[in-house]
Protein backbone atom coordinates (compact mmCIF):
# COMPACT_ATOMS: atom_id res chain seq x y z
CA UNK A 1 0.00 0.00 0.00
CA UNK A 2 1.17 3.28 -0.68
CA UNK A 3 2.20 5.53 2.21
CA UNK A 4 -0.13 8.52 3.02
CA UNK A 5 2.64 10.89 4.33
CA UNK A 6 0.20 14.09 5.20
CA UNK A 7 -1.67 11.11 7.77
CA UNK A 8 1.89 10.36 9.53
CA UNK A 9 2.18 14.33 10.21
CA UNK A 10 -0.79 13.48 12.97
CA UNK A 11 0.38 11.01 14.24
CA UNK A 12 3.74 12.74 15.38
CA UNK A 13 1.67 15.71 16.30
CA UNK A 14 -0.23 13.31 18.51
CA UNK A 15 2.50 11.66 20.27
CA UNK A 16 4.14 14.66 20.97
CA UNK A 17 1.39 16.50 22.23
CA UNK A 18 0.69 13.49 24.87
CA UNK A 19 4.49 13.11 25.61
CA UNK A 20 4.28 17.32 26.39
CA UNK A 21 1.38 16.73 28.49
CA UNK A 22 3.02 13.63 30.54
CA UNK A 23 6.29 15.61 31.05
CA UNK A 24 4.18 18.38 33.17
CA UNK A 25 1.26 17.11 34.21
CA UNK A 26 1.21 16.08 38.31
CA UNK A 27 3.60 13.53 37.82
CA UNK A 28 5.76 15.49 35.94
CA UNK A 29 7.67 18.48 36.78
CA UNK A 30 4.36 20.33 38.26
CA UNK A 31 4.49 18.53 40.74
CA UNK A 32 8.35 19.33 41.96
CA UNK A 33 8.90 23.17 41.82
CA UNK A 34 5.98 25.48 42.20
CA UNK A 35 7.17 27.14 38.90
CA UNK A 36 5.17 29.71 37.01
CA UNK A 37 6.84 28.62 33.38
CA UNK A 38 5.67 24.83 34.38
CA UNK A 39 1.81 26.25 35.85
CA UNK A 40 1.68 27.72 32.25
CA UNK A 41 2.66 25.37 30.13
CA UNK A 42 0.37 23.10 31.53
CA UNK A 43 -2.60 24.37 31.83
CA UNK A 44 -2.27 25.11 28.21
CA UNK A 45 -1.74 21.58 27.22
CA UNK A 46 -4.82 19.83 29.47
CA UNK A 47 -6.55 19.09 26.46
CA UNK A 48 -3.28 17.12 25.12
CA UNK A 49 -4.93 13.47 26.12
CA UNK A 50 -7.94 13.83 23.74
CA UNK A 51 -4.99 13.49 21.02
CA UNK A 52 -5.17 9.75 22.04
CA UNK A 53 -8.52 10.00 20.37
CA UNK A 54 -6.54 10.62 17.33
CA UNK A 55 -4.48 7.61 17.45
CA UNK A 56 -7.66 5.35 18.00
CA UNK A 57 -9.08 6.84 14.58
CA UNK A 58 -6.12 6.69 12.58
CA UNK A 59 -5.98 3.04 13.96
CA UNK A 60 -8.90 2.24 12.80
CA UNK A 61 -8.18 3.82 9.21
CA UNK A 62 -5.22 2.07 8.68
CA UNK A 63 -6.65 -1.21 9.60
CA UNK A 64 -8.89 -1.13 6.30
CA UNK A 65 -6.30 0.33 4.26
CA UNK A 66 -4.21 -2.70 4.99
CA UNK A 67 -6.58 -5.03 5.72
CA UNK A 68 -5.83 -8.26 4.12
CA UNK A 69 -8.41 -10.79 5.20
CA UNK A 70 -6.45 -13.86 4.03
CA UNK A 71 -4.66 -14.30 7.13
CA UNK A 72 -5.93 -16.56 9.54
CA UNK A 73 -6.83 -14.94 13.02
CA UNK A 74 -4.01 -16.53 14.46
CA UNK A 75 -1.45 -14.70 12.24
CA UNK A 76 -3.23 -11.29 12.89
CA UNK A 77 -2.55 -12.13 16.71
CA UNK A 78 0.63 -13.25 15.95
CA UNK A 79 1.47 -9.90 13.87
CA UNK A 80 0.09 -7.22 16.44
CA UNK A 81 1.93 -8.70 19.18
CA UNK A 82 5.62 -9.27 17.09
CA UNK A 83 4.91 -5.30 16.26
CA UNK A 84 3.76 -4.17 20.07
CA UNK A 85 5.12 -6.60 22.91
CA UNK A 86 9.21 -6.14 21.57
CA UNK A 87 9.15 -2.71 22.62
CA UNK A 88 6.85 -3.24 25.90
CA UNK A 89 9.28 -6.14 26.93
CA UNK A 90 12.10 -3.68 26.32
CA UNK A 91 10.49 -0.90 28.88
CA UNK A 92 9.67 -3.11 31.44
CA UNK A 93 12.78 -4.42 31.68
CA UNK A 94 14.01 -0.51 31.92
CA UNK A 95 10.82 -0.03 34.49
CA UNK A 96 12.12 -2.80 36.81
CA UNK A 97 16.02 -1.99 36.25
CA UNK A 98 15.63 1.67 37.22
CA UNK A 99 12.97 0.65 40.24
CA UNK A 100 15.58 -1.21 41.98
CA UNK A 101 17.49 2.15 42.24
CA UNK A 102 14.91 3.80 43.98
CA UNK A 103 14.10 5.76 41.40
CA UNK A 104 10.14 4.87 41.19
CA UNK A 105 8.14 1.91 43.01
CA UNK A 106 7.45 -1.09 40.33
CA UNK A 107 4.35 -2.95 41.81
CA UNK A 108 5.23 -6.13 40.10
CA UNK A 109 1.81 -8.04 40.00
CA UNK A 110 0.11 -4.82 38.51
CA UNK A 111 2.44 -4.63 35.75
CA UNK A 112 2.84 -8.40 35.43
CA UNK A 113 -0.98 -8.29 34.94
CA UNK A 114 -0.94 -5.91 31.73
CA UNK A 115 1.70 -8.58 30.14
CA UNK A 116 -1.72 -10.25 29.13
CA UNK A 117 -3.27 -7.28 27.81
CA UNK A 118 -6.57 -7.57 30.05
CA UNK A 119 -5.74 -3.68 31.08
CA UNK A 120 -8.87 -1.58 29.17
CA UNK A 121 -10.91 -4.79 29.36
CA UNK A 122 -12.19 -3.98 32.95
CA UNK A 123 -10.97 -6.97 34.18
CA UNK A 124 -7.67 -5.39 35.72
CA UNK A 125 -8.02 -1.83 36.96
CA UNK A 126 -4.56 -0.28 37.35
CA UNK A 127 -2.73 -0.27 33.98
CA UNK A 128 0.72 -0.19 36.07
CA UNK A 129 3.57 1.50 35.98
CA UNK A 130 3.75 2.12 31.79
CA UNK A 131 0.71 3.75 32.28
CA UNK A 132 0.13 4.20 28.55
CA UNK A 133 -0.23 0.24 28.32
CA UNK A 134 -3.74 1.07 28.39
CA UNK A 135 -3.96 2.32 24.90
CA UNK A 136 -2.19 -0.38 23.39
CA UNK A 137 -4.34 -3.19 25.65
CA UNK A 138 -7.66 -1.20 24.32
CA UNK A 139 -7.02 -0.79 20.83
CA UNK A 140 -5.57 -4.64 20.22
CA UNK A 141 -8.36 -6.13 21.75
CA UNK A 142 -10.69 -3.70 19.38
CA UNK A 143 -8.78 -4.39 16.32
CA UNK A 144 -9.07 -8.19 16.75
CA UNK A 145 -12.87 -7.61 17.11
CA UNK A 146 -12.88 -5.58 13.71
CA UNK A 147 -10.88 -8.77 11.85
CA UNK A 148 -12.34 -11.22 13.10
CA UNK A 149 -15.89 -9.54 12.21
CA UNK A 150 -14.58 -8.50 8.25
CA UNK A 151 -13.30 -12.02 7.68
CA UNK A 152 -16.42 -13.94 9.21
CA UNK A 153 -19.37 -11.96 8.43
CA UNK A 154 -20.63 -9.97 5.42
CA UNK A 155 -18.55 -6.17 4.97
CA UNK A 156 -22.07 -4.23 4.98
CA UNK A 157 -22.90 -5.72 8.31
CA UNK A 158 -19.16 -4.75 9.62
CA UNK A 159 -20.22 -0.72 8.56
CA UNK A 160 -23.55 -1.01 10.26
CA UNK A 161 -21.81 -2.50 13.42
CA UNK A 162 -19.49 0.16 13.56
CA UNK A 163 -21.79 2.98 12.74
CA UNK A 164 -23.46 1.73 16.06
CA UNK A 165 -20.71 1.21 18.28
CA UNK A 166 -19.35 4.75 17.14
CA UNK A 167 -22.67 5.89 18.30
CA UNK A 168 -23.44 3.73 21.48
CA UNK A 169 -19.87 4.27 23.04
CA UNK A 170 -19.02 7.81 22.19
CA UNK A 171 -21.99 8.75 24.38
CA UNK A 172 -21.50 6.18 27.09
CA UNK A 173 -17.92 7.95 27.04
CA UNK A 174 -19.84 11.25 27.39
CA UNK A 175 -22.20 10.25 29.92
CA UNK A 176 -19.90 8.04 32.55
CA UNK A 177 -17.08 11.44 31.88
CA UNK A 178 -16.90 14.27 33.97
CA UNK A 179 -18.63 17.12 31.91
CA UNK A 180 -17.72 15.54 28.40
CA UNK A 181 -13.88 15.02 29.25
CA UNK A 182 -13.88 11.65 28.37
CA UNK A 183 -9.84 11.91 27.19
CA UNK A 184 -9.32 12.64 31.30
CA UNK A 185 -10.35 9.09 31.97
CA UNK A 186 -9.58 5.70 30.92
CA UNK A 187 -9.75 3.34 33.47
CA UNK A 188 -13.62 4.28 35.02
CA UNK A 189 -15.68 1.02 35.49
CA UNK A 190 -18.99 0.65 33.09
CA UNK A 191 -21.04 -2.14 33.77
CA UNK A 192 -18.56 -3.31 35.97
CA UNK A 193 -16.40 -5.25 33.34
CA UNK A 194 -15.62 -2.94 30.55
CA UNK A 195 -14.41 0.65 30.96
CA UNK A 196 -14.18 3.64 29.56
CA UNK A 197 -10.68 3.53 27.79
CA UNK A 198 -11.94 0.26 25.87
CA UNK A 199 -15.19 2.34 24.83
CA UNK A 200 -12.45 5.15 23.91
CA UNK A 201 -10.64 2.73 21.55
CA UNK A 202 -14.30 0.95 19.93
CA UNK A 203 -15.35 4.43 19.22
CA UNK A 204 -11.83 5.64 17.67
CA UNK A 205 -11.86 2.84 15.42
CA UNK A 206 -15.39 2.46 14.62
CA UNK A 207 -14.77 6.10 13.26
CA UNK A 208 -11.57 5.36 11.65
CA UNK A 209 -12.69 2.17 10.00
CA UNK A 210 -15.36 3.86 8.48
CA UNK A 211 -13.11 6.64 6.98
CA UNK A 212 -11.15 3.72 5.82
CA UNK A 213 -14.08 2.34 4.01
CA UNK A 214 -15.18 5.18 2.54
CA UNK A 215 -11.56 5.58 1.05
CA UNK A 216 -10.97 2.55 0.16
CA UNK A 217 -14.16 2.10 -1.39
CA UNK A 218 -13.89 5.94 -3.77
CA UNK A 219 -10.23 5.69 -4.12
CA UNK A 220 -10.32 5.76 -8.07
CA UNK A 221 -12.81 8.04 -8.14
CA UNK A 222 -11.03 10.57 -5.59
CA UNK A 223 -7.74 10.19 -7.99
CA UNK A 224 -10.13 11.35 -11.01
CA UNK A 225 -11.71 15.03 -9.31
CA UNK A 226 -10.33 17.81 -10.69
CA UNK A 227 -11.43 20.94 -8.71
CA UNK A 228 -10.77 24.81 -9.90
CA UNK A 229 -8.53 27.33 -7.66
CA UNK A 230 -11.66 28.43 -5.73
CA UNK A 231 -12.27 24.65 -5.05
CA UNK A 232 -8.85 24.72 -3.91
CA UNK A 233 -8.89 27.56 -1.62
CA UNK A 234 -11.81 26.98 -0.14
CA UNK A 235 -10.12 23.23 0.81
CA UNK A 236 -7.07 25.61 2.08
CA UNK A 237 -9.35 27.63 4.20
CA UNK A 238 -10.72 24.21 5.99
CA UNK A 239 -7.16 23.03 6.29
CA UNK A 240 -6.03 26.09 7.93
CA UNK A 241 -9.28 26.47 10.08
CA UNK A 242 -9.36 22.74 11.54
CA UNK A 243 -5.24 22.78 12.38
CA UNK A 244 -5.55 26.30 13.85
CA UNK A 245 -8.19 24.80 15.96
CA UNK A 246 -6.43 21.44 17.22
CA UNK A 247 -3.29 23.40 17.38
CA UNK A 248 -5.04 26.27 19.49
CA UNK A 249 -6.40 24.14 21.76
CA UNK A 250 -4.48 21.35 22.45
CA UNK A 251 -1.29 22.86 23.26
CA UNK A 252 -1.80 26.92 23.53
CA UNK A 253 -5.31 28.07 24.45
CA UNK A 254 -5.67 27.35 28.99
CA UNK A 255 -9.44 27.40 27.83
CA UNK A 256 -10.87 23.59 27.82
CA UNK A 257 -13.60 22.96 25.23
CA UNK A 258 -16.96 22.20 26.70
CA UNK A 259 -16.80 18.38 25.28
CA UNK A 260 -13.84 16.45 23.73
CA UNK A 261 -16.76 15.10 21.09
CA UNK A 262 -15.54 18.54 19.65
CA UNK A 263 -11.72 17.33 19.08
CA UNK A 264 -13.13 14.20 17.75
CA UNK A 265 -15.27 16.29 14.86
CA UNK A 266 -12.09 17.83 14.02
CA UNK A 267 -9.97 14.83 14.01
CA UNK A 268 -12.12 13.43 11.88
CA UNK A 269 -12.36 16.69 9.48
CA UNK A 270 -8.96 16.50 9.23
CA UNK A 271 -8.22 13.18 8.18
CA UNK A 272 -10.81 13.80 5.54
CA UNK A 273 -9.32 16.95 4.16
CA UNK A 274 -6.13 15.29 4.11
CA UNK A 275 -7.07 12.25 2.51
CA UNK A 276 -8.20 14.49 -0.38
CA UNK A 277 -5.46 16.21 -0.38
CA UNK A 278 -7.15 19.36 -2.76
CA UNK A 279 -5.82 22.10 -0.31
CA UNK A 280 -2.81 23.36 -0.65
CA UNK A 281 -1.22 22.28 2.75
CA UNK A 282 -2.43 18.70 2.66
CA UNK A 283 -0.32 18.47 -0.40
CA UNK A 284 2.10 20.20 0.54
CA UNK A 285 2.30 18.20 3.44
CA UNK A 286 2.52 15.17 1.09
CA UNK A 287 6.39 14.97 2.49
CA UNK A 288 8.38 12.08 2.15
CA UNK A 289 9.70 13.20 5.75
CA UNK A 290 7.02 12.52 7.72
CA UNK A 291 6.84 8.62 6.94
CA UNK A 292 10.62 8.76 8.44
CA UNK A 293 9.72 10.23 11.40
CA UNK A 294 6.68 8.75 12.13
CA UNK A 295 8.22 5.30 12.49
CA UNK A 296 9.47 6.60 15.74
CA UNK A 297 6.45 7.32 17.37
CA UNK A 298 5.26 4.11 18.93
CA UNK A 299 8.95 3.81 20.34
CA UNK A 300 9.14 6.91 21.67
CA UNK A 301 5.51 6.56 22.99
CA UNK A 302 5.93 3.42 25.45
CA UNK A 303 9.52 4.77 26.41
CA UNK A 304 8.42 8.22 27.25
CA UNK A 305 7.23 7.54 30.99
CA UNK A 306 11.07 5.87 31.78
CA UNK A 307 12.80 9.04 30.74
CA UNK A 308 10.13 10.91 33.27
CA UNK A 309 9.96 8.69 35.84
CA UNK A 310 13.44 8.09 36.43
CA UNK A 311 14.29 11.99 36.24
CA UNK A 312 11.64 12.56 38.75
CA UNK A 313 12.57 9.80 41.06
CA UNK A 314 16.69 10.31 40.68
CA UNK A 315 17.08 13.74 39.75
CA UNK A 316 14.37 16.39 40.34
CA UNK A 317 13.26 15.04 43.59
CA UNK A 318 16.45 15.24 45.06
CA UNK A 319 17.83 18.88 43.32
CA UNK A 320 14.47 20.58 43.26
CA UNK A 321 16.53 24.29 43.56
CA UNK A 322 18.66 23.06 40.29
CA UNK A 323 15.13 22.37 38.51
CA UNK A 324 13.82 25.69 39.92
CA UNK A 325 16.96 27.81 38.27
CA UNK A 326 16.78 25.94 34.92
CA UNK A 327 13.45 25.39 34.14
CA UNK A 328 13.68 25.69 30.02
CA UNK A 329 17.36 23.43 30.18
CA UNK A 330 15.00 20.95 32.04
CA UNK A 331 12.27 20.91 29.92
CA UNK A 332 14.57 20.22 26.33
CA UNK A 333 17.60 18.24 28.33
CA UNK A 334 14.32 15.95 29.21
CA UNK A 335 12.96 15.84 25.93
CA UNK A 336 15.91 15.39 24.57
CA UNK A 337 16.99 12.28 26.87
CA UNK A 338 13.23 11.39 25.65
CA UNK A 339 13.83 11.43 21.35
CA UNK A 340 17.46 9.58 22.12
CA UNK A 341 16.02 6.33 24.13
CA UNK A 342 12.55 6.36 21.75
CA UNK A 343 15.46 6.56 18.57
CA UNK A 344 17.44 3.92 20.27
CA UNK A 345 14.82 1.78 20.74
CA UNK A 346 13.40 1.69 17.46
CA UNK A 347 16.55 0.87 16.35
CA UNK A 348 17.73 -1.67 18.44
CA UNK A 349 14.56 -2.98 19.34
CA UNK A 350 11.78 -2.35 17.31
CA UNK A 351 12.43 -2.78 13.96
CA UNK A 352 14.99 -5.83 14.13
CA UNK A 353 12.81 -7.92 16.53
CA UNK A 354 9.81 -6.67 14.09
CA UNK A 355 11.83 -8.16 10.90
CA UNK A 356 12.93 -11.31 12.63
CA UNK A 357 10.17 -12.52 14.75
CA UNK A 358 8.05 -11.80 11.16
CA UNK A 359 10.38 -14.51 9.38
CA UNK A 360 9.98 -16.83 12.07
CA UNK A 361 6.28 -16.78 12.93
CA UNK A 362 4.12 -15.07 10.29
CA UNK A 363 2.94 -17.42 7.24
CA UNK A 364 1.53 -14.89 5.03
CA UNK A 365 2.43 -11.18 3.89
CA UNK A 366 -0.02 -8.71 3.54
Amino acid sequence: MIKIKNLELLRIIACFSIIFYHLLYSKGLLNIADIDLYKNLYSMAKRAPASVELFFILSGFFFVYTLNTNFSVIDFVKKKLIRLYPVFIFVFILMMTASLFGAFIFDLDTNISSLFLLYGTGLVSKSGTIVQWWYVSAMFWNLLLFFVLRKFIDKKYVDVFAIIALLISYTLAILESKQGHFSATHNKAVFYFYNIGMFRALAGISLGYLIGEWYVNNLEKLKTFVFSNFHKGLFTFLETSVLSFLFYFTLISSKICENDIIFVFAYFLIIVLFLLKQGYISSFLENDIFPKISRYTYSLFMSHTFVIYTLKGLVWTKYPLLIAAHPIFNIFITIFLIALLGIFTYHVVEEPCSKYLSKQFITKKL
